[in-house]
């Protein structure tokens, strides 16, 4: 075994108080090498705090002074309190045959819940069309709590939306949503989703606008508005608002996991506002749907709007735009994005044309295409 050498380490110097100097060792006054003069203590010494630590603005300025954070959250709860009053549950019910050991019944039973939007004091409602499917009774229930019958006015099968009117006594004034214009969206901005998800009424969920112009195969006349904020079922007609407590699109469908989850992944799609408003007044009004339809599938690139699909027997196909021609111009006005394009297309009506500047492999041309009215859904969905 190795013997192992031990070592002594020195005591450092001992430090001493001016004036403290052991008898017999060094006169009064000097140093010993290595020590260090200690400055005298203080004559008075602070009290120490036996209470809680203090959170006054003094020690802790940040919580008496507000932020940009605090405004943000405040502005948001604000606009909730807004828009929460016009922001309704909707329950179907119909009749449903009961069996049991003795007997069979039919009795009324609640087949679906979803959300709606009241758009006018008198009652009117918007909410999703797929909502009301297969329903024979429908219920509205407030924010309050109050909850009245529903008279169903007619629906929109091309933009998936429907309007209701609520039952309640003559003069009843309701809380109706501020509208803003959907166009002046801009992809980033902070959005809220409001509706009854899973059955939690009145739930307020936050995120950003994701995109705008997404296009859904199922229906191809909405450039839909895509957002961050959770959209679940039972969200479907809710509100999908901005910083301002306005309406800028009805929320209509999800992408889910490829697993085949039902659950939100934090991709959401609604109808813009500007669009559900027009197609509400219409029914409201009596009145045929007035969105002019061409029957193509959409996509943004560089250099402009590309025509990914046409719906056969379209109007842009009868009119001779086929898949992959980029369009740059409509009677005239430069179209760089597919925000442009629909914008534009919802100043025109059925029946009316509209020239468009092409450009395919590398030609341009110019093609007329005659709109026409929108069809039903059913007609347009490939079996």
């Amino acid at each position: 075994m190795r013997a192992e050498t031990v070592r002594t380490i020195p005591l450092p110097a001992t430090r001493r108080l001016p004036g403290e100097v052991p008898a017999g060792e060094i006169p009064a006054g000097e140093l010993l090498p290595g020590e260090t003069e200690v400055p005298p203590l203080a004559t008075t010494i602070p009290s120490i705090p036996t209470g809680p630590a203090s959170t006054t603005p003094n020690t802790r300025r940040h919580l008496g002074m507000p932020s940009a954070a605090r405004q943000v959250s405040n502005a948001m709860a604000d606009s909730v309190e807004k828009i929460l009053p016009a922001v309704v549950v909707v329950k179907t019910s119909a009749q449903v045959l009961h069996r049991d050991f003795f007997r069979t019944v039919m009795a009324e039973q609640q087949i679906g819940q979803g959300s709606g939007v009241i758009i006018d004091p008198r009652g009117y409602l918007i909410t999703n069309r797929h909502v009301l499917m297969e329903a024979e009774t429908v219920k509205v229930q407030l924010a309050d709590g109050r909850e009245f019958k529903a008279e169903f006015i007619n629906d929109n099968a091309p933009t998936d939306l429907a309007v209701l009117k609520i039952k309640a006594p003559a003069g009843t004034i309701f809380t109706a949503a501020d509208f803003a214009d959907s166009d002046d969206v801009r992809v980033g901005e902070l959005a809220m989703a409001i509706g009854s998800p899973f059955g939690f009424n009145s739930s307020v969920t936050h995120g950003i606008i994701s995109q705008k112009g997404r296009g859904w195969e199922e229906i191809p006349v909405v450039d839909f508005i895509q957002t961050s904020a959770s959209i679940n079922p039972g969200n479907s007609g809710g509100a999908l608002v901005d910083i301002d407590g306005r309406l800028i699109g009805i929320n209509t469908f999800i992408k889910t996991a490829p697993d085949g989850g039902q659950g939100s992944i934090g991709i959401g799609f609604a109808v813009p506002s500007n669009v559900a408003l027009r197609v509400a007044q219409r029914i409201i009004d009596g009145k045929p749907s007035d969105l002019a339809y061409l029957g193509v599938f959409m996509g943004q690139t560089p250099y402009g709007v590309m025509i990914t699909r046409t719906v056969e027997h379209g109007p842009a196909a009868k009119g001779g735009i086929e898949p992959g021609d980029v369009v740059r111009e409509i009677d005239g006005k430069t179209i760089t994005t597919t925000d442009d394009f629909r914008t534009y297309m919802l100043l025109k009506k059925p029946g009316q044309t509209i020239k468009a500047r092409v450009i395919r492999n590398e030609r341009v041309l110019e093609i007329t295409v005659k709109t026409e009215e929108t069809p039903g859904l059913r007609s347009l969905i490939k079996e």
